[in-house]
């Protein structure tokens, strides 16, 4: 089912009636379609775009105790869409938890991202010198058979030093914050591109969807008061000068200062820069439950939004999560979590040097 195809299927009204949800569930490689199509409870898949592993949750009926339990470490592959109207690939999970409960008996599988439950969790201690971020991600990718896609804007990043002392896992969650980048695991790849910028690690942009009103029933508008803070600083230390400097990114007034220092001037203002654009997008939030289900859709997609109040509309969103559920009773919905795409910072990170910004 080609995107467009699902946009212009969800958006028909007259048809919504007429939509048959579908799925496919392959566990092992092995198609279990027909075995758990009258057993299927409930279906819940859960898609972030960093911080938090995808998560899938199957629950099965099993009164006749026929239904055989899949061994924790299989891979299950989940595609989602309507009947006549082609499916979407939702990815490929590892099952790490397996219950069987009754009275009435049931099974529910747990999964999570393929490969982010195995070795990239086991926790490392080893420093990074002299580097690069490319250099990073490939070699970590390198070590668990992943393939990397990495933005060109962070390709030649400088690491000058960074010490691991938690898993791969962390620490490259640890490199996204620092350079505001998603980096997650997906489909066999090792992702590393920037939040809000609605592109691919290669720098396509990504298609847009619009949402109307009708599309849903419930829906959430948030806005929180982050934009008391007018910048960021952090602090960096000038071995050679044998004293301390704050950066900052944003305006004076206000300020956040980060805890820690930072090996470099240039670190101190990618943090700075960094922090700066997370308060922004943060500062708006929208939430919708859709009445009929988008298998379509995916975390940094681009959203227009139709049909609210005109402070609603006007601004850039972009997806941050995305939670289907299909049940036994035919259901398919979609509940999309939506931030604000705000730019990184309003200016470049500056050395503060007047004296009372100093550290000494």
């Amino acid at each position: 089912m080609t995107e467009l195809a699902t946009r212009n299927t969800v958006q028909d009204a007259k048809n919504t009636a007429m939509l048959r949800p579908a799925f496919k569930v392959s566990i092992d490689g092995k198609d279990m379609k027909d075995q758990v199509r009258e057993r299927l409870c409930s279906m819940s898949l859960d898609v972030s775009k960093q911080n938090h592993a995808d998560k899938v949750e199957i629950e099965f009926e099993d009164t006749d105790g026929r239904l055989s339990m899949p061994s924790t470490g299989v891979s299950v592959e989940i595609t989602l869409g309507f009947e006549g109207s082609g499916m979407c690939l939702q990815g490929t999970y590892t099952v790490d938890e397996v219950e069987h409960r009754g009275e009435p008996d049931t099974l529910t599988v747990h999964a999570r991202s393929a490969r982010i439950a195995g070795p990239l969790a086991v926790r490392k201690e080893r420093s990074w010198s002299h580097t690069t971020v490319a250099e990073v991600i490939k070699r970590i990718a390198g070590e668990h058979n992943l393939t990397p896609r990495i933005a060109d804007r962070f390709a030649g990043d400088a690491i000058e030093q960074m010490d691991q002392t938690e898993s791969d896992m962390a620490f490259l969650r640890r490199l996204g914050r620092h350079w505001d980048a998603v980096a997650t695991v997906k489909n066999g790849c090792l992702i590393f591109a920037p939040v809000g910028q609605a592109q691919t690690p290669s720098g396509k942009a990504l298609p847009s969807v619009t949402i109307k009103r009708s599309h849903g029933d419930r829906h959430r508008y948030h806005s929180a008061d982050r934009n008391k803070y007018t910048g960021v600083r952090a602090r960096w230390y000038d071995l050679g000068g044998a004293r301390g400097h704050l950066a900052l990114a944003g305006k004076n007034g206000h300020v956040k200062v980060l805890r820690g220092d930072y090996p470099s001037e240039a670190d101190a203002k990618r943090a700075a820069e960094a922090e700066l654009a997370r308060m922004k997008r943060g500062a708006a939030t929208f939430e919708i439950e859709l009445a009929v289900g988008r298998p379509d859709v995916f975390p940094e997609m681009p959203v227009v939004l139709v049909g609210w109040n005109q402070t609603i509309t006007s601004q850039d969103w972009i997806i941050a999560r995305a939670r289907h559920r299909l049940t036994s009773e035919g259901g398919f919905t979609t509940t999309l979590e939506l931030e604000n795409a705000a730019a990184a910072a309003e200016q470049s990170a500056v050395d503060e040097n007047d004296e009372h910004q100093e550290a000494a």
